[in-house]
């Protein structure tokens, strides 16, 4: 019997680490996913007592290409970053979520403004309209949509509202009610839903499913039940590309993080790929942990391991009758970047033309940039972040859309609520500080502790 195969193999590419630089000159970074065009012109309105209407449309025809109209939005849904990880692109700009509220950023000016008409609020919690507290985020049709639970046990809801923030309403339930004997309430699984082309994927307690806009959980679809056996945490992530849908599934085992891939097909899941396979087939130097990141593209998946290395799975498949030829596929010699670059930390971030690199060196923090045939393209200086803000404790990369990359600096330490944002230009290396980003105006401090308090 035939069996399909996933083929798998190495970027493959020799890096010259002598290559130096600040500033990405190269004029290809013009396109760099540019669908998101500088408009000098864009208009955003205050906040003030005197705007009703909030934010209002952007002038000028759409800037979001075909596939990010519906609904998903590739570049946009690649950050783990703790305290930015929901946003999504409009017609001139950014919505970003931070700690529950939801901003708008206007890439030309850096200015970011709360999605609240509400006269005289101050947007710092949920009395502000700008609160959504969401696990997604994004665009489709002429509508913004979200999802919460602060319905207080009622679970996942899904809701839509205009781009300037006004006429929010519920569509639909994405989780059954909660009860106080359901295992998910101990059971650490996460997953953020995602609206592709009409259709909402999910989950359900212990259960993938899909439904259509607007159709309530109790008639969605079930694809396939999550497995918590020897699982300690479970993780899930969906995917949409061309016409296909994935669900990446982490689960935390005995054995250590485990990543495995399902195709999410009408009726059922699709098993297609295991991070396990890179241990299995012999390639040096892996490390399999949480902080592995992955992007799919045309079909293939590009997944990053910690330790800087790149590989890339085609998920189509082959016919063939011997399974053992899988492991003559994979080649598993050389690295993305070697380790006296990145160590055995770093973390990756792609974009539909670029894959970017940061090494985890505190205090030089470096980011290498690499096309998808694995060409180096150029080393971005981050030491500029540390003279601005001394006590940054780590930078992390957020996004990269029309030849700019966005990241966050977290001062004092890891994952801080005070934080800054930042905007690097690929094409001629200049940082600028986002002012408004609502985190950026306290400093560190120290946490109040007694003595004896911890230990």
């Amino acid at each position: 019997m035939k069996r399909k195969l996933i083929r798998t193999s190495a970027v493959l590419l020799s890096i010259m680490l002598l290559v130096s630089g600040c500033g990405l000159s190269d004029p290809m970074y013009k396109n760099e996913s540019s669908t998101t065009q500088g408009n000098t012109s864009t208009q955003i309105p205050s906040d003030s007592e005197n705007n009703s209407s909030g934010i209002q449309n952007p002038s000028g025809e759409t800037s979001l290409a075909e596939d990010e109209k519906l609904g998903f939005q590739k570049t946009m849904n690649v950050s783990d970053v703790f305290r930015l990880n929901k946003m999504c692109k409009g017609s001139g700009g950014y919505y970003l979520e931070n700690e529950g509220l939801l901003y708008y950023l206007e890439p030309e000016s850096g200015r970011m403004i709360p999605v609240c008409s509400k006269p005289n609020c101050k947007h710092r919690d949920d009395n502000c309209n700008a609160w959504i507290n969401s696990s997604m985020l994004t665009i489709y049709g002429d509508k913004l949509y979200f999802a919460n639970s602060d319905g207080y046990g009622e679970g996942l809801r899904l809701f839509s509202m205009n781009p300037d923030g006004t006429g929010r309403k519920q569509i639909q339930n994405l989780e059954s009610p909660l009860k106080s004997d359901n295992s998910t309430i101990t059971f650490m699984s996460t997953a953020s839903p995602i609206l592709y082309n009409g259709m909402v994927y999910f989950k359900d307690g212990d259960r993938i499913c899909t439904a259509k806009l607007g159709q309530d959980v109790s008639e969605a679809k079930v694809l396939m039940k999550e497995s918590r056996e020897g699982v300690q945490e479970s993780h899930w992530k969906f995917w949409a590309d061309e016409d296909t849908v994935y669900a990446m599934h982490r689960a935390l085992t005995s054995e250590g993080y485990v990543d495995t891939l399902y195709r999410l097909n009408d009726s059922e899941a699709e098993k297609l790929w295991n991070s396990k396979i890179l241990l299995e087939l012999g390639a040096e130097d892996i490390i399999l942990d949480g902080n592995a990141k992955w992007y799919i593209n045309n079909g293939i998946l590009y997944y990053y391991t910690s330790g800087g290395q790149v590989w890339k799975v085609e998920l189509n498949g082959f016919e063939n009758d011997d399974s053992g030829e899988a492991a003559k596929i994979l080649q598993c010699t050389t690295p993305l970047l070697k380790d006296t670059d990145v160590g055995s930390g770093g973390t990756g971030l792609f974009t539909k033309d670029f894959i970017f690199i940061l090494n985890e060196q505190k205090d030089s923090n470096t980011v290498s940039v690499y096309n998808y045939s694995g060409k180096f393209q150029q080393k971005l200086d981050l030491s500029e972040i540390f003279k601005l803000h001394s006590n940054t404790y780590c930078i992390e990369l957020v996004f990269a859309d029309n030849g700019k990359l966005y990241l966050l600096g977290s001062r004092g330490q890891e994952m801080s609520v005070q934080n800054n944002l930042y905007q690097l230009d690929l094409q001629n290396g200049s940082l600028k500080e986002i002012m408004d980003w609502p985190n950026s105006g306290s400093d560190y401090k120290e946490p109040e502790t007694q003595y004896g308090e911890i230990g």
